[in-house]
């Protein structure tokens, strides 16, 4: 009877094709279980996650983020999911091959940086106003706020996936090897690599830079050849790729702000109970919080390396300087809105305050 009843709680609890899991027929269920056989493992959740399991060990903000999510999990619900853990994207490598994943079944979360999403939803198109957050804690109320909402929304009908928690990567800087850069006049001819998305090279082009689209892969030797003077990136990424080595001026121009997000198939989030899917929004936001946290270390730390131990120069613009850069690409702001819409684009700027 005790049998039979916790077997009854675990069907209950879980999805129902995943709760009947391990119970066979009529002679299975007339052994004797072990304890351990007899509780139930909870509902199965593979995470594909991008970094490897060393990356803790170093500081990485996404990893933190990972060990809060799974922290929160253990601590509030432990008999609710189990949790298997593929790191280093084991299970897909791009977006082409997590999203059927998600949908069919193969493992129940994934993840991609939200510029990578543009080929399958314009949810997130308001990630490409340049200049338009200036501090921490502008681009922690982007997201969480009104416009972070719709992002959210708009992604999950367009693409059939819910946002459980994204992991914020930090804002996007100029290096290059020429010489500082104060002002947008200092940028011009400026041969720099970005990626292959429109908003971002018409961006550069508008500040008078030559934007030349490239894989992240080819960059270090592109630069180290001077096919390109300069790129841009959050600082982890200019550090952790030993930028340092091929480049001398770092401007921090905080032109974007890189997110990605973390996400399960929606129809599977649907059919989840109540109470696991409160668990599993509530473990995203405590890895939320922890990445953003640790993001905020780690750079600091970063910065202070890249002058004193890899002898960078890094210069902020000032308040009017930054001002000057937002006005010079106002075109790309226009390119947008008529993307978007008036009043979606209005109510981004009231947001921003953005006059």
């Amino acid at each position: 009877m005790k049998r039979a009843k916790l077997l009854s709680i675990a069907v209950a609890g879980s999805l129902c094709a995943l709760a009947l899991i391990g119970c066979g027929g009529k002679t299975e269920a007339a052994k004797p279980a072990a304890k351990s056989e007899a509780k139930a493992k909870g509902i199965p959740l593979k995470y594909n996650f991008n970094n490897s399991e060393a990356h803790y060990a170093a500081g990485d903000p996404a990893s933190y983020g990972l060990k809060a999510f799974t922290d929160h999990l253990k601590a509030n619900g432990p008999d609710v999911f189990d949790v298997k853990i593929f790191y280093g994207n084991q299970l897909a490598a791009k977006i082409d091959e997590t999203l059927p994943a998600l949908k069919s079944g193969g493992f129940e979360v994934g993840g991609e940086p939200y510029g990578n999403l543009g080929g399958v939803t314009k949810a997130f198109m308001p990630l490409n106003f340049p200049f338009l957050m200036r501090t921490w804690d502008d681009a922690d109320k982007y997201w969480k706020g009104p416009v972070g909402q719709r992002m959210r929304a708009d992604a999950e009908k367009d693409m059939g996936i819910k946002i459980i928690w994204s992991m914020y990567i930090g804002f996007r800087d100029i290096t290059n090897s020429r010489a500082p850069i104060h002002k947008p006049a200092d940028m011009k001819g400026l041969k720099i690599r970005t990626m292959n998305d429109p908003y971002q090279v018409a961006a550069m082009g508008a500040l008078g830079a030559s934007p030349t689209p490239m894989a992240w892969s080819e960059l270090f030797t592109a630069l180290q050849q001077k096919v390109v003077d300069a790129q841009e990136n959050p600082i982890m990424n200019i550090y952790n790729a030993k930028m340092y080595e091929v480049q001398k001026y770092v401007t921090k121009t905080g032109h974007n702000f890189t997110w990605a997000g973390t996400f399960v198939s929606k129809e599977w989030f649907d059919k989840l109970p109540p109470n696991a899917q409160k668990l599993l929004l509530d473990a995203g936001a405590a890895a939320e919080k922890a990445c953003f946290d640790q993001l905020k270390v780690v750079e600091t730390r970063m910065e202070k390396e890249l002058v004193e131990k890899y002898g960078m120069q890094i210069y902020t613009p000032t308040a009017e300087e930054a001002a000057a850069f937002q006005k010079t690409c106002k075109s790309v702001y226009e390119d947008i809105r008529k993307v978007i819409g008036d009043d979606y684009y209005n109510l981004i700027m009231k947001e921003m305050n953005v006059k």
